[in-house]
């Protein structure tokens, strides 16, 4: 698992499925998980699972569709948290080649 400050674009793949990203500070409690890139040639199906560090339930499960193309995604998250951990979901074929994530406000 990797993190990286805030801001910062993570990688998950095939080795990475996993990644702890800083959540930039800020008043609100919306912050946009964007996907900046995604290298999914063969159109699998790609979930990230998305919640605090810590544990705790996700408070997002997000399905890229088009599979094979960037997105972003608007996320309410608890006024406390500092981290997210992202990964990716466990059905068979959720594994792109790699997919650039990074989280703002």
């Amino acid at each position: 698992m990797r993190q990286e400050r805030a801001g910062a674009v993570q990688r998950l793949a095939p080795g990475v499925r996993e990644a702890l990203v800083e959540v930039p500070p800020g008043e609100r409690t919306v912050v946009y998980l964007e996907i900046t890139h995604i290298d999914n040639v063969a159109r699998k199906p790609v979930t990230l699972i998305v919640a605090p560090e810590g544990g705790g339930e996700p408070i997002a499960r997000l399905a890229l569709y088009p599979p094979d193309q960037p997105a972003r995604f608007a996320l309410r998250v608890p006024g406390d948290t500092r981290r997210l951990r992202v990964r990716l979901g466990e059905a068979a074929g959720d594994t792109p080649a790699s997919i650039e994530l990074r989280v703002a406000r």
